[in-house]
Formats: structure tokens, sequence, C-alpha cells
């Protein structure tokens, strides 16, 4: 991974145009930090969940450069999981010994996530996975359900099948999706136990994690495309673009436009990505959204917009380099490294 240094350096893409990679950064420093006095911002208030849920909102609609911001401050300030979100969700890190050392301390204060995020980043080090398993068991013995995923990972890669189920129903009665998902799979694959898969599946499609809906939908599928709907009308936009892939009704298809067509412009990038990649695509209707999108402040729906236009003649193929520009520059660094072709 590449290690980025003080924000000030930039990149030449294509057909002459300078895009500042820096510059997209630098931008929502300053916009984040513009009103910022010392009375009015302290450093407890840039680690508070507000801030947390704002860097998320920024990330779906593709405006990883301000995520990385709110992320990067919060980070530095000991919000362990704002470092995670840096490596894995927005990767962008400046320096991975600091990221390592602030899971560390919070592991040795008591803070259970930073040994889950530890354990992590050990696991696929050469001598440290024996400690990364311990680590995920300290974490999951504290009520860290996703650290107890990973354990029973590491217990079945051990051939301890039995021992790797009871944490993987501790995860899923505990509230964990993917621990209903992953026992569900383990039932499947060695049917020594009781567990009701479909029901498993169900459990953990019905909490959000869209990955237990789709395969859910390979048994039963007008059960979970019925739960894939209902998701995707509660505002999972995951569970927006599995319906779309497989086969939607005619008034689901009209009900997300509407969604579209009254300003969520995130539906209409899912929807510019599904009707240009159909056999049949039509690419007017997918420009349309993603121009719509783009318009509405999106980043992602200009950087949709570009690539759309790159499929096109020579003329929309040099068009297209102004909306990657505008995508990088307004937060999605995606535009700032556009495919070649």
């Amino acid at each position: 991974m590449t290690r980025l240094k003080g924000f000030h350096f930039g990149l030449v893409i294509g057909c002459g145009l300078s895009v500042a990679f820096g510059f997209a950064i630098g931008h929502w420093t300053s916009q984040l930090h513009s009103a910022e006095t010392p009375s009015s911002l302290d450093a407890a208030s840039l680690a508070t969940q507000a801030n947390m849920e704002e860097a998320a909102r920024a990330v779906e609609i593709g405006n990883i450069a301000k995520a990385a911001v709110l992320y990067r401050d919060a980070c530095r300030l000991g919000h362990v999981q704002a470092c995670d979100k840096l490596l894995h969700e927005v990767n962008f890190v400046e320096d991975f010994g600091e990221i390592r050392e602030k899971f560390a301390h919070a592991c040795d204060i008591g803070n259970v996530k930073g040994c889950y995020y530890l354990g992590n980043l050990e696991r696929f080090e050469q001598g440290k996975e024996d400690h990364a398993s311990s680590l995920f068991r300290r974490a999951c013995d504290s009520g860290e359900l996703d650290a107890c995923v990973d354990l029973a990972y590491d217990e079945q890669t051990h051939g301890h099948i039995i021992d790797a189920a009871k944490i993987l129903e501790k995860a899923c009665d505990g509230g964990s999706p993917k621990g209903c998902y992953e026992l569900a799979f383990l039932e499947k694959k060695n049917f020594k136990f009781t567990y009701q898969i479909a029901g498993l599946f169900e459990k953990a499609c019905n909490a959000g994690y869209v990955r237990a809906c789709a395969r859910g939908m390979l048994d039963s599928p007008d059960t979970f495309r019925s739960l894939l709907e209902n998701l995707c009308d509660r505002g999972n936009n995951s569970a927006c673009y599995e319906v779309l892939e497989g086969a939607p009704s005619a008034l689901f298809k009209e009900r997300i436009t509407h969604r579209c067509e009254i300003g969520d412009t995130r539906i209409c990038v899912i929807l510019a990505l599904w009707n240009q990649m159909l056999p049949t695509g039509d690419m007017v209707e997918a420009l349309r959204l993603a121009s719509k999108a783009c318009d509405g402040g999106n980043p992602r729906g200009c950087y949709v917009q570009g690539m759309i236009m790159a499929k096109g003649d020579a003329a929309s193929r040099i068009e297209s380099w102004h909306f990657y520009r505008k995508a990088c520059l307004a937060g999605d660094l995606a535009g700032c490294w556009p495919p070649t072709k």
C-alpha cells in the first residue's frame, strides 16, 4: 500500500489532464475545519458517532476524500473503529505502524474492538496466527461478535468443527447476521448438527446481511426476493442492486425509479449501473440516470457518467475525462485513476 504523506502530490492522467489528488483531500480538510475555533471544537468532538455517520454517508455517495479526512482525524484521537475504516473501507493510510499501535493500545486498556482489529492485522502475518487467534478469543469472550466469527474460522482450520459451531451459535444468538450466515454454511458443509439452514439464512437476511439473502435466493427465490425488496425499501442499497440483478418485477422497478426521480442520487447510480450492464442495456437511460446523480451532487454519479461515455464514440470518450475529473475533485478518488480502456 502506498504511503501518502502531506496530501501534496499530484497525478497526471491521460489526455493531458492534471488531477491533484492532494487537492481533493485538502479541499475537504479545509471545508471541515474552516469554522473551527479552540472553543468550538475539541478533541472529543472529532470522534463522535455523528462524525462517523457523516463519513459513512460520504462513502455511500463515493466521496472517499471527505470520508478519509473524517476517519483520519478520529483515528488520530484514538477512535479505533475509524482507524479500521481507514484501512478497509477507504484504503487510505498515512502511517500503518501508527494504526497498529492504536489498536494495540486500545486492546491493552480493555477496548475489545482494538483486540479484534489488531487480530485482523496479525492473522495474515507469518508467525503471528496463534496470537491473532488469541486476540479474537479475548474479544469474543468480551462480547465482540465479529471476533467470534473469525475465531470460529480459526477453529475450523484446526479441525475443531464442534467448537466452531458453538462459537458461531453464540454470535448468531447475540445478533450477528454474519454469525448466522457462517453457521448455516458450516451446517450445510458438515450436517453434524440440527440447525435449520434456511432459517439461519433468513435470520441473517432479515438483519440486513445481503450475502445471506443472495444465497437464500438459490433455494427459495420468492421468499428471499421479498426480503430483499423489503431491505431495499428500508434503505439498503446493496439489497436494491441484488433485486435488480435477479429479474425484478415491474412494480419494484417502478418503485425504485421513483426514488431516483425524487432525489435519491444513490439509487440513480445503482439504476445507471444496472441499465448499462444489461445484455440489452439502455445506454441512453443509463447515461440520463448517471447524469441526474452527478448533477445532484453525487461524485460516484459523475464517475459512472464518465464510465458510460467512455464506451461511446471518439467525441464521447474525450468528454468522459471531464466527468472523471469532476468526480475526482468532488472526492471520488476512483475518478483520479479512471480506466484507460
